[in-house]
């Protein structure tokens, strides 16, 4: 599968990443607590750490408007989140990305799926949600 990454640069896409993630996050923490609770924690902790890291979206090589993922990253090795659309799982293309972004680099991951805890065992990376500074709620 051929594709490119892309520094994110739309508020357009803006918009998809935040509801992306609050959606895969909501999945997560909503069998703990309540969804009204969820929601009021996790969409502002989002927005904080879509505004201070780099969102690089991976889009299809032929026909850029398509989206097959994106990642949020931190340089120098840290991966806050990495999501590719369910229709191009299974291709290798979360490596591929992993790989390209950080070249065997150490790295340190932050909001990971169970699927994601599998991926990054072969890229022996570490998770340490101390790394997750921007994912918390800004100061009033």
């Amino acid at each position: 599968m051929e594709y490119k990454l892309k520094a994110l640069n739309t508020q357009n896409r803006i918009s998809y990443v935040k509801h992306v993630m609050f959606r895969q996050l909501s999945d997560i923490y909503m069998h703990h607590y309540p969804l009204s609770l969820t929601s009021f924690f996790i969409r502002p902790a989002v927005d904080n750490l879509v505004k201070n890291s780099i969102v690089i979206m991976i889009m299809d090589e032929e026909y850029p408007e398509l989206i097959l993922g994106f990642t949020i990253v931190e340089k120098p090795n840290i991966v806050h989140f990495l999501y590719i659309k369910e229709t191009y799982r299974k291709h290798g293309l979360a490596k591929d990305v992993i790989e390209k972004l950080f070249a065997g680099a150490p790295i340190i991951t932050t909001l990971v799926s169970p699927t994601g805890k599998r991926l990054l065992e072969k890229f022996n990376a570490t998770v340490d949600n101390r790394a997750l500074k921007h994912f918390t709620l800004e100061n009033e």
